[in-house]
């Protein structure tokens, strides 16, 4: 999950400024474990800033990687567990 710096609010993760505020400055948070973050993995468990959970329909294990780690189905196609928030949903923030 992409937030801004300056106010908080989520970003779309194709954005390059917040719609709240304007500011061009953003942090992560991993959907995993909840760690703040700038890089492209999170330094706590290794998902990368872009994962998304996914459930596999063959062993049913969550996972945030794009193969199961236990029985190796592919989870490319596997939509996310949580969908992306719509760009007409991101705060704003009033005085």
């Amino acid at each position: 999950m992409k937030i801004c710096n300056a106010c908080g609010a989520q970003v779309a993760p194709e954005g390059h400024h917040c719609h709240a505020c304007g500011a061009t400055s953003f942090f992560y948070v991993c959907e995993s474990c909840g760690t703040s973050f700038t890089s492209y993995r999170c330094p706590q468990c290794g998902a990368a800033r872009d994962a998304h959970e996914r459930i596999c329909p063959n062993c049913g294990r969550h996972s945030f990687e794009m193969r199961c780690p236990d029985c190796q189905t592919s989870l490319r196609t596997v939509a996310p567990v949580r969908a992306q928030i719509p760009k007409e949903t991101y705060a704003v923030h009033a005085d």
